[in-house]
Formats: C-alpha cells, structure tokens, sequence
C-alpha cells in the first residue's frame, strides 16, 4: 500500500482547516474594522456637535452676562452670576456623571461592537 494514497485525505483535511482558520481570521478583522470605523464616525461626530454646542453656549453666556450686568448696573456681578450658573450645573453634571455619561456610552459602545449579525447563509 502507497503511504502517499493514506494521507493524501489527511493532508486535504488539513489544508481544509488552515483555509478555514485564515477565513475565519479575514472575517474578524473585518468586523473589526467595521465596527471601529463605526465607532470613530461616531465619535467624531459627537466631538463636533459638542464643540459647535459650546461656541453656541459661549456667545450665549457672554449675552446673558452683558444683558444682567446693564440690568444690575454692574458687568462684574452680572458675569459673576452667569459663572455661579455655570458652576452649579457643572456640580449636578458631576454628581450624575456616572448616571447620564458613562452608562450610556457603555451602552451605545456594547451596541456598536455586539449588535446581531448576519447570519452567513
């Protein structure tokens, strides 16, 4: 009997395997890196928004203190006062930090990498 006829079959099913093992790998990084990319996108996205909300928030600070300053006769208690607003809401944030931000990115995050996938038919 030919020892080559004998494993011939062993040497397919494990060329078989390695070809299934790097295809498995492919699809791993390419989940991957449609989810991080997915990710990033909408970072950046949340990043700009943030930004563009804190220019807004800003100029609006700066006319609600010029507008108390010319009510109270003072521009300093007016801004003082724009900046004790600022304060306590930067207090309550703090307070919920745990509660408004970092639950809700954990979970936004959970739903980008694990969400339900194709089945490949």
């Amino acid at each position: 009997m030919d020892p080559r006829t004998f494993l011939g079959p062993l040497e397919d099913i494990g060329n078989s395997a390695k070809d299934y093992a790097d295809n498995r790998l492919d699809q791993l990084k390419l989940k991957t890196t449609k989810r991080l990319s997915a990710s990033l996108a909408v970072l950046f996205a949340w990043v700009i928004i943030v930004m563009v909300v804190l220019v807004a928030f800003s100029f609006l600070a700066l006319a609600l203190g010029a507008w108390l300053g010319e009510v109270l006769g003072s521009q300093v208690f007016g801004m003082l006062i724009i900046s004790g607003i600022f304060l306590v809401i930067a207090l309550v944030l703090f307070l919920l930090r745990k509660r408004i931000f970092v639950n809700g990115l954990v979970r936004a995050f959970i739903g980008l990498f694990f969400e339900k996938d194709e089945k490949i038919k």
